[in-house]
């Protein structure tokens, strides 16, 4: 659905931009000559008022975007600071150019940076909720720049009244006027008030945006770094217009010193103007037909030519050829008045199609913010620059070291800056195609409606569908908090978040080590537009190739409590095998099996440990209920008290001893120095202490770098056990911190500050030794050796403070593992199990 404008609400809200241009112009263009030359500050302490009053904007710019993004009233989200901080933005303003009775330079230098700092936030008060009004008056993206287009008519107009009027009422910038410029202060502070009050009585704002949810500060900075689009644009704009502020700001010195036409400035800087507002129309043509990147580059690189030919012109260059360059510099800033605003709002709805939520007075806020930011370095380090070049203000004539220091500043710094903006021009990611597309996916997405597969029951009243779009893959990746975490209804406090950076990298085809031996989709249910639940269908092709089989796994299973959701889930999962010849679905496990392994069927006392799942109980049930059977044995937990020096470490202890004395076998340490070896050992060792399980697979060696890659860092070497005799590897056997409970207090690294959060877990010594990993070469099943490695790995970890030791990841039906935990004392405390329905291939597939 688009949302065509009519030619009277264009106008009126175009207009309301004149008064910003006219402020921000004159500032631009005669505040650092009214410093150094009216006031009589150097250009150092000019430098240093006009930084001081910018910087405030570092904070100002983003809390006033929030604000506007959290407001509601009956007017709107934006509309009601346009009437109620106009007055205060004309008085602000007209303040700037009053000169107080202040004796001393420095007096003189920190009223105005005082008053720069109010006027900042007035200003911002008003033009941040303006800007933010183009996205939401039109999601048409022609449209927008047709709106534009107006905006920067007046925008442009109101910049060739303020480059020529001031000077006719000031008639110099010199000491003795300095009642003139006052007097010009407070006309142009009203004149940039009125228009306000047009846009606000003109437009009306879109309720859709009125009913979303209130975002917070957190979620608005969040949502815009990661706005790839956003952060294009954000740089196109800030070249663009950092340029022009820099232009702005010396062009009147190059206007007086360097041509030596001040006479003749209204003129130069008219032609300027002039052309920048009949060329309008022109370059929004040109965007309808080559795009708006496209469109900017050329229009851009025309004006950077531009600027680097005015390092050619001096005093003796004849008025029609400076008025030519004039003219052709006039075309190349209508291109900047008008696409980098039209870009910008493009990304908005690419936001909301990502996350869900619209945060466009934080993004316009952050966009000003970084322009101010560079402009409150930029303009005085200019200033600085002619100071250090020898600029001496009012000097009759500068010294040629000074005219060279305005030339550089006027050519070729700016075309530098262009240069730079046209490169993330062609490179922005989103065009007219693309932005369609996210467009009409966010309409039928706010008006509840979710596509539906033709197959689907419709008394289900909900669809499945894969996830094909980045906001979709992270409602995949975050559902799991709503199970275990939902904003109302009771927390599940033994649940622990996955890492959400981790599981991104899992499921990313590009970064996952599963996709280089198998495929997988992704799907999630829908009702009435909210996710209800999450389930992965994968083929692992080298398992079902080595084991004969065609099993279709699935895993990231959850639901909510209603059966009807997992019946369809799996059924999507198996829709999905059939179309690919395979005739069984097995699991849950999440790619990796050694991922979350099976449903939790025994044991919801205790918080699971790291690579450990844990589900509720209605999950076991509704996998039960579909007609899924046990596929093999159980996985088990064994837990072991390391604080009690019980009867059964005591003998196993004196087994050991008894090893130690008549064999060879020597434990030693991992050599992380020598990490590729480590893991061929290690390979090696897992195919040949795993050959008895119906559910091997020989292991790869990307497979197990990409498994054990994590660890790296984490790893306690000392902790880390091999077992040898006459060179040849016999077993291996780690022990690590238990991760999970530090991840416990991390919530899945969803928000920049968990990672503060997580840093000061791992920081804490944790109550569990997780053993993971029991492997001996059966050849050597009989000497004793994992004996021997159970009793150095639980007096090395009681020596490290640990209070317990998770043994698991070994199944019911293995032949060594779960009768030595047994024998040592250890208490089982854990069960979990994987299903398998076979469905054969006697349907016709769906359409998946």
């Amino acid at each position: 659905m688009s949302h065509h404008l009519s030619r009277v609400t264009k106008f009126l809200y175009g207009i309301g931009d004149s008064g910003f241009s006219l402020t921000s112009t004159i500032l631009g263009a005669y505040f650092a000559i009214f410093l150094t030359d009216v006031v009589g500050l150097s250009p150092g302490l000019a430098a240093i008022a006009i930084f001081v009053g910018r910087s405030w904007d570092y904070v100002n710019d983003p809390l006033i975007g929030h604000v506007t993004d959290r407001t509601r009233t009956r007017w709107g989200r934006r509309r009601p600071f346009l009437l109620f901080g106009s007055l205060p933005f004309a008085l602000a303003f007209a303040m700037l150019w009053w000169r107080p009775p202040l004796a001393t330079p420095a007096a003189l230098a920190a009223y105005y940076a005082v008053a720069y700092v109010l006027f900042d936030a007035a200003a911002t008060f008003v033009y941040m909720p303006y800007f933010a009004l183009t996205p939401e008056l039109t999601s048409d993206y022609d449209e927008r720049t047709a709106l534009t287009s107006y905006r920067m008519f007046f925008s442009i107009l109101g910049s060739l009244i303020a480059v020529t009027v001031p000077l006719a009422l000031v008639n110099g910038f010199i000491p003795e006027h300095a009642s003139r410029v006052f007097t010009m202060g407070i006309t142009f502070g009203i004149a940039s008030a009125v228009p306000l009050l047009f846009t606000f009585f003109g437009t009306r704002e879109r309720e859709t945006f009125m009913e979303q949810e209130k975002p917070t500060l957190r979620e608005s900075l969040r949502s815009a770094w990661k706005n790839k689009p956003f952060v294009y644009s954000l740089a196109i704009f800030l070249l663009t217009w950092i340029t022009i502020d820099i232009v702005q700001a010396v062009l009147l010195y190059y206007v007086k010193y360097v041509v030596q036409r001040e006479a003749q400035s209204d003129l130069i800087m008219a032609s300027i103007f002039v052309t920048a507002i009949v060329a309008l129309p022109f370059w929004a043509w040109l965007a309808r037909r080559w795009g708006k990147r496209q469109t900017y580059a050329a229009g851009i690189a025309f004006w950077a030519v531009v600027q680097i030919v005015l390092i050619t012109v001096n005093a003796s260059t004849s008025l029609p050829v400076i008025l030519l360059l004039c003219i052709l510099a006039g075309l190349g800033i209508a291109v900047a008045h008008v696409l980098p605003w039209a870009i910008i709002p493009d990304a908005i709805e690419w936001g909301e199609w990502q996350t869900g939520e619209r945060h466009e007075g934080m993004f316009y806020s952050l966009t000003t913010l970084i322009s101010k930011v560079a402009a409150s370095l930029a303009v005085p380090l200019v200033l600085l620059l002619m100071e250090a070049t020898g600029y001496v203000p009012n000097a009759a004539t500068q010294s040629t070291s000074a005219l060279w220091g305005i030339r550089i500043v006027m050519g070729p710094i700016p075309a530098v800056l262009l240069c730079a903006g046209i490169v993330f021009a062609l490179r922005y990611p989103l065009n007219r195609e693309r932005f369609a597309q996210v467009v009409q996916e966010l309409e039928a997405r706010r008006a509840g409606q979710v596509a539906v597969r033709p197959d689907a029951p419709a008394e289900l009243g909900f669809a499945v569908r894969p996830v094909r779009t980045p906001w979709e893959r992270r409602i995949f990746l975050t559902f799991p908090w709503r199970i275990y975490r939902p904003r109302q209804g009771e927390h599940d406090p033994l649940w622990v978040p996955p890492l959400l950076p981790q599981r991104a990298g899992v499921i990313d085809p590009e970064r996952g080590a599963f996709f280089e031996q198998g495929e997988a989709e992704f799907f999630i249910a829908w009702r009435d537009g909210e996710p209800v639940g999450t389930i992965c269908a994968a083929e692992d092709r080298a398992s079902n190739a080595f084991r004969g089989l065609h099993d279709c796994t699935f895993g990231f299973f959850e639901c909510s409590d209603d059966f009807a959701v997992a019946e369809a889930l799996f059924n999507q999962a198996i829709a999905w095998g059939r179309a690919r010849g395979l005739d069984a679905l097995c699991g849950p496990f999440n790619l990796d099996r050694e991922d979350s392994y099976g449903v939790l069927v025994e044991g919801r006392d205790r918080r699971p440990t790291m690579l450990c799942g844990h589900t509720p109980p209605y999950y076991q049930d509704f996998l039960e209920r579909f007609g899924f059977a046990p596929a093999r044995a159980d996985n088990l937990a064994f837990a072991l008290d390391l604080q009690e020096d019980t009867p059964a470490l005591q003998r196993l202890a004196r087994l050991a001893d008894r090893v130690r004395a008549r064999s060879a076998i020597a434990i030693r340490t991992a050599d992380l120095t020598q990490w590729d070896a480590e893991l061929e050992r290690i390979r090696q060792l897992l195919d040949a202490a795993l050959a008895w399980s119906p559910d091997h697979t020989p292991w790869q060696p990307e497979t197990v770098a990409a498994l054990l890659e994590p660890f790296r860092e984490l790893a306690d070497p000392e902790l880390v056990l091999f077992a040898e005799m006459d060179g040849k590897t016999m077993g291996f056997f780690p022990g690590i911190r238990d991760l999970n409970e530090a991840f416990a207090k991390a919530n899945g690294l969803r928000y920049p500050w968990d990672y503060a959060r997580l840093w000061w877990a791992m920081k804490q010594q944790p109550a569990c030794l997780a053993i993971k990993s029991v492997l001996v070469d059966p050849a050597y099943w009989n000497t004793g050796v994992a004996v021997l490695l159970f009793d150095e790995m639980l007096q090395r970890g009681r020596a490290r403070g640990f209070q317990w030791a998770d043994l698991s990841l070994t199944s019911d039906d293995n032949p060594q593992t779960p009768i030595l935990a047994t024998r040592m004392g250890a208490t089982l405390y854990k069960r979990y199990r994987v299903y398998r329905y076979t469905y054969g291939l006697e349907e016709a597939a769906p359409a998946a």
